[in-house]
């Protein structure tokens, strides 16, 4: 019963919102991110911002996608941007991947939608790209600004020194250690 009590007690501290906000803002703050850098689920307007930077072939990056995608579902004012650490190098296998979701980001013609290919790409068992990009073609592969913005998320996670994938800042700060994005739920409801 005392167990009980007391992880019940520490629970409520640890899910209470002034706790949390006191150690986010103890944490390692943001560089400056371009709003444009990466891609952008959500509302750009939301209250609480999260950052992801991940890798497409990362297996915990591929679980923290769903984990996020479900946040999103629980709460209604918080987008996520993707920043995805890739080389501007055409032989490295994250470089295919990343460029192809980022033009279905950007394509105002495109049928596609961002989440689902997110999701499909993240939670296939095998990655295969060849198989993604014949479920979702796309016209304008060859457009400089793909390549651009790959080189540009590349620079800043170099800059920031962002090796480690996922690597994850809510509302311009570093998570803590202590919490997992399924806990973020409880914290940011209002």
């Amino acid at each position: 019963k005392e167990s009980k009590f007391a992880t019940s007690a520490l629970s409520r501290i640890k899910n209470d919102p002034a706790i949390f906000n006191a150690l986010l803002e103890k944490q390692e703050e943001l560089g400056e991110l371009p709003k444009s850098l990466g891609v952008l689920i959500g509302d750009e307007n939301a209250r609480h911002r999260i950052v992801k930077i991940c890798n497409p072939h990362c297996g915990p990056c591929a679980k923290m996608h769903v984990k996020l995608e479900k946040l999103l579902e629980q709460v209604k004012d918080v987008s996520v941007q993707i920043i995805f650490n890739t080389p501007l190098n055409i032989k490295d296998r994250r470089y295919l991947p990343t460029k192809h979701l980022l033009a279905i980001a950007n394509s105002s013609k495109s049928n596609h939608s961002l989440h689902q290919a997110l999701d499909d790409w993240y939670t296939a068992p095998i990655k295969q790209y060849e198989d993604f990009a014949k479920k979702y073609p796309i016209e304008f592969f060859e457009d400089e600004k793909l390549d651009s913005g790959i080189k540009t998320m590349s620079d800043w996670c170099s800059q920031n020194k962002i090796i480690a994938t996922p690597t994850v800042f809510i509302d311009g700060y570093k998570l803590p250690k202590n919490y997992s994005i399924d806990e973020l739920a409880y914290i940011l409801k209002d």
